[in-house]
């Protein structure tokens, strides 16, 4: 399995440190780009294989924060039949990110 997972969230304000407990909304809302606001660039994965997949890939950045130069080379990704049927083929899933791909099954979304 392969993952790479980076979860943003805010801070209450007022909560204590372990994030639980009373407190009001940040004011700022989470597209907005500050000093706490993370930044990816410049992403490679080459040469991977996966099978029995329900997802080829997620990239997910934020409107303000988006994920730039993303290269994929020599990917396949194969569903758990194995592409027989095409409502169980995985599919990458893209929303505020960019790259490029070269031999890559399925077709990336950027």
């Amino acid at each position: 399995r392969f993952a790479m997972d980076y979860t943003y969230r805010r801070r209450r304000l007022g909560a204590s440190e372990d994030g639980k407990g009373e407190g009001e909304v940040d004011a700022k809302s989470v597209g907005d780009d500050d000093e706490t606001t993370p930044h990816f660039r410049n992403l490679s994965v080459i040469n991977l294989t996966a099978t029995r997949a329900v997802v080829a890939g997620t990239f997910a950045g934020l409107p303000a924060s988006q994920i730039e130069g993303v290269e994929l080379v020599d990917v396949a990704v194969t569903g758990e039949d194995g592409w027989e049927s095409t409502s169980h083929q995985p599919q990458f899933r893209c929303k505020n990110a960019s790259g490029t791909a070269l031999r890559t099954v399925p077709d990336a979304c950027f």
